[in-house]
C-alpha cells in the first residue's frame, strides 16, 4: 500500500473517524522525540490522518502522535533488558483491548502485536 491508498481507503471504512493529517514536521517531532523513525508506511497514514479512531469501538486503532510519544516514553521508562528489548520497538496504536501495534524502532519494515 501507498501513501496515496490510505487516503482512498480510509475515509470508505465503516466506523472510521479520521483526523486531520498530521504534517512533516509533526512526523519528524516524534521521531526527534523518541530517537525513532518511522517506517514509510507509517508516516504516509499519519500524513493522511494524525491518529485513526473506531467509533464503533470507541477507541484510537491508531494513536495521534502525541500519544506515540507519550506512551512509548511511558512504556520504555524503566525497561530492563529482556531476551527481546521492548525498546526497539514502536507503539503506534492498539486492537481495543490494550495490545499494541508495533513497529520496529529503525523504521526498517513490519508489525507486531
Amino acid at each position: 500500500m501507498t501513501g496515496s491508498d490510505w487516503g482512498a481507503l480510509l475515509p470508505h471504512e465503516e466506523h472510521i473517524k479520521l483526523q486531520r493529517p498530521a504534517s512533516h514536521d509533526d512526523l519528524a517531532r516524534v521521531e526527534t522525540s523518541l530517537k525513532a523513525a518511522l517506517p514509510a508506511e507509517l508516516r504516509a497514514l499519519y500524513l493522511v490522518s494524525n491518529g485513526v479512531f473506531n467509533e464503533a469501538g470507541q477507541w484510537f486503532v491508531v494513536w495521534p502522535l502525541a500519544e506515540v510519544i507519550e506512551r512509548n516514553q511511558s512504556s520504555w521508562d524503566g525497561w530492563e533488558k529482556q531476551s527481546v528489548d521492548r525498546r526497539q520497538l514502536l507503539g503506534f496504536g492498539d486492537d481495543g483491548t490494550g495490545d499494541p501495534f508495533c513497529v520496529p524502532r529503525d523504521g526498517s519494515t513490519g508489525v507486531f502485536v
